[in-house]
């Protein structure tokens, strides 16, 4: 840490910004081009330099001082919030995510702050409105599976929003196959429907069976719709916990093609929005 304590007393004797976002970026840019060079997945790279920018802006805050004097600054990361706040948080903001309850996301929310109010949106532009607008203090985006690779819709609002990301964190998706009650055996199945990601993550257990996958809006909507189907040869891709809460009965676990399915989230602000953020944060 030493040269990061220099660095910190460079930056307070110039008195520079502690986290400026033009430099951040010129970094990042060398840091992909520097990637591909070496042919090392981007998506790895990142994450280790996210980790020491982490602990590097962290540690400068803490050295010279200033640590909440940090910019709020449009598609950017706030990579200290693990070190400024309690999580799991019990804050109740209102958090939009892509989905209806039961959906990845939603989970992905419980799992931080535990105690939120979750608003559910069609689409990820929805979740992209509401935060815009006084609907949402906060959303949740996924935009990175270990099967699948990049969640392009997430990822996209996300890069559309005049946003902070302030913490990305990985949740583990286990897909199930459920089915209504009059449904009682895998062999009665022609149809699967799931969102389309949960059908990329479950490729391999669809081909084998011979399913038909269905795209949907996300999994516990698809979970949702098939509860009130009389069809006999329709399942659902969706977690436990939305099979749970429509009523539906699980054929097989795990359906996923690999064990360790993980996907990232980011957690995502308005800038303008950020101050009373953290003052909700900081007060629980």
């Amino acid at each position: 840490m030493k040269t990061v304590d220099a660095i910190a007393r460079e930056k307070a004797r110039k008195s520079l910004k502690l986290w400026d976002l033009q430099r951040e970026k010129w970094i990042f840019s060398r840091i992909r081009d520097m990637s591909e060079k070496m042919e090392i997945p981007w998506d790895y790279m990142q994450a280790i330099y996210n980790i020491m920018f982490s602990l590097s802006i962290s540690h400068q805050a803490n050295n010279i001082g200033n640590e909440h004097s940090l910019p709020s600054f449009s598609n950017a990361i706030d990579l200290t919030l693990p070190f400024r706040i309690t999580l799991p948080n019990k804050a109740k903001l209102k958090i939009a995510f892509q989905g209806q309850f039961g959906a990845f996301s939603h989970l992905a929310i419980e799992t931080i702050f535990p105690n939120a109010i979750p608003i559910p949106s069609k689409e990820f532009t929805d979740v992209k409105e509401k935060l815009a607008g006084e609907f949402a203090d906060l959303a949740v985006l996924p935009f990175f599976n270990t099967i699948a690779g990049t969640v392009n819709l997430g990822q996209k609002v996300a890069d559309s929003l005049e946003h902070v990301v302030l913490y990305k964190f990985p949740v583990k998706i286990q897909h199930m196959l459920a089915v209504p009650d009059h449904i009682n055996s895998i062999d009665q199945i022609e149809f699967v429907h799931s969102h389309p990601e949960a059908l990329r993550q479950c490729h391999n257990f669809l081909k084998t069976n011979g399913f038909k996958g269905i795209e949907q809006h996300d999994t516990a909507g698809a979970a949702k719709m098939i509860s009130k189907t009389k069809k006999e040869n329709v399942a659902a891709l969706c977690s436990e916990a939305a099979a749970k809460i429509y009523g539906l009965k699980i054929l097989k676990s795990n359906v996923q093609d690999l064990e360790n399915n993980f996907t990232f989230f980011a957690i995502v602000a308005n800038t303008s929005k950020l101050p009373k953020i953290y003052e909700k944060l900081s007060n629980t």
